[in-house]
């Protein structure tokens, strides 16, 4: 089930039908390199003010990214049904690799800023929430951007799955399924199919949108 329209996991959320769930065919779940998948929806959202979709990443360059905020319904402090947040900042494989000595290529890595809550007591109390977004502004833009997943780490170091090496992985797959998603610049208790990737099939692209990430959603698997 995927719910949107909402932080608040006491209140009633809007619930949306998964058709099928597409993993990548690299997925390692040793390193957890390849850490990503896909949920194709059954149909599309209908956007609001409490239903915006987040942007994918344009660019990888950590320095590029402002104001990243992770997010999830994880461990906490003080148990609590609203979304927590916490203020991390991108920083370098060196000095990720002095606080997480056995990691692997091709991740990206944040670290929690000292001090820095948010609304519904984030901040260090917050645990690592495998699979959460962690967003960043670019520069005086209003637009957040998905940069990357949390794949595990500890409360103060996340690794992340970067989001901007896997979207070409991302454009192919939902064009195989007839559905596919364009980046664009700066400017009814059906079971769950789980499906694994065909890349190199040939894409076809058809006019059908497919929200792939959409920040603020609850996902819950049986």
């Amino acid at each position: 089930m995927v719910a949107v329209g909402g932080v608040n996991l006491s209140l009633p959320l809007e619930e949306c039908n998964p058709d099928s769930l597409i993993l990548h065919e690299e997925f390692n779940r040793t390193s957890l390199q390849n850490d990503i998948a896909l949920i194709l929806l059954s149909s599309p959202i209908e956007f609001s003010t409490e239903k915006i979709p987040v942007c994918l990443p344009f660019v990888y360059d950590r320095d590029k990214w402002q104001h990243c905020w992770a997010s999830g319904w994880e461990n906490t402090s003080a148990a609590s049904p609203v979304l927590q947040k916490t203020k991390v900042k991108l920083i370098s494989r060196e000095e990720c690799l002095k606080h997480i000595p056995h990691l692997v290529g091709g991740v990206m890595c944040a670290e929690t800023e000292q001090g820095e809550g948010g609304r519904g007591g984030g901040g260090r109390g917050c645990q690592v929430d495998s699979g959460g977004p962690v967003v960043c502004s670019y520069w005086d833009t209003m637009k957040w951007f998905q940069v990357g997943i949390i794949s595990g780490g500890n409360p103060n170091h996340r690794i992340l799955t970067p989001v901007f090496s896997y979207q070409e992985w991302i454009e192919k797959e939902t064009a195989i399924r007839g559905k596919p998603f364009f980046t664009e610049g700066v400017d009814s208790g059906t079971h769950v199919r789980v499906v694994r990737s065909r890349a190199g099939t040939q894409v076809v692209f058809l006019g059908y949108f497919l929200l792939l990430f959409i920040f603020l959603i609850v996902i819950k698997l049986p």
